[in-house]
């Protein structure tokens, strides 16, 4: 059985395909890292929100803990792409700590929307808030992925406390293990959709250029009844 300290025997596979993301959809689209063009400006802008709001000494932390070499900045969709790597939970995601995040994606836009239906139910659930009436609207994001990552499709029966469904304590130090090697990510199998595929993504400069698809809709008429409805029709 792999575990975490056998990160040696995981293949690496070339992925180079289209992927979907789906973000909450936050206005204004254009954000900080979108308008500065050096890591230095970028640390100045938020060393300055910083003193308006002490909770972004977390995010200062996550993002110097990026390399200058990766880091997105100056162009159209870096503040999307930076967001996911330095605004997280303090839980963590499945291959990401509360030290620093990842840029999570699907193979496919409907493995995208299960995945984000599951966390989005799981978010109302634990802040107690009535889900029926509630209205959610995400965009995608589409981004070409053209690298090597470490692929464990297909080893759910080597690594099933890896696959655990709602527990990360076995996947997270995997993650740490791959991205302190240099790793670019994990590619791996969805625990959502029976046939999706995701992709974790460790490092912002693999991303670009990320183009944003169509927009969402998430109706909550009950606990079980849910209406999703595409909201425009991007070529």
């Amino acid at each position: 059985m792999l575990g975490a300290g056998s990160n040696d025997n995981i293949p690496v596979s070339r992925i180079a395909c289209k992927t979907h993301r789906l973000i909450n959809s936050r206005h204004p689209t254009v954000g900080v890292f979108d308008r500065v063009a050096s890591p230095d400006q970028a640390r100045a802008a938020m060393l300055i929100e910083q003193l308006t709001n002490p909770r972004n000494t977390a995010i200062s932390e996550r993002f110097a803990r990026i390399p200058a070499k990766e880091l997105v900045l100056g162009q159209s969709g870096a503040t999307m792409i930076m967001a996911s790597f330095i605004h997280t939970y303090e839980t963590g995601g499945r291959f990401h700590s509360a030290q620093l995040g990842a840029w999570y994606a699907s193979f496919s836009i409907t493995t995208a929307i299960r995945e984000t239906v599951y966390h989005q139910y799981r978010r109302l659930r634990q802040s107690h808030m009535e889900i029926r009436g509630t209205i959610t609207q995400l965009r995608e994001l589409v981004s070409n992925i053209h690298a090597d990552f470490h692929d464990i499709r297909g080893l759910q029966g080597a690594m099933p406390d890896v696959y655990a469904k709602e527990d990360y304590t076995h996947s997270q130090p995997l993650a740490f293990a791959l991205r302190k090697s240099g790793s670019n990510g994990v590619c791996y199998a969805s625990v959502r959709h029976e046939t999706g595929e995701n992709i974790a993504v460790f490092k912002p400069s693999l991303l670009p250029p990320v183009q944003q698809g169509d927009h969402y809709q998430y109706e909550w008429y009950t606990d079980a009844e849910l209406v999703i409805r595409k909201l425009t029709n991007v070529a």
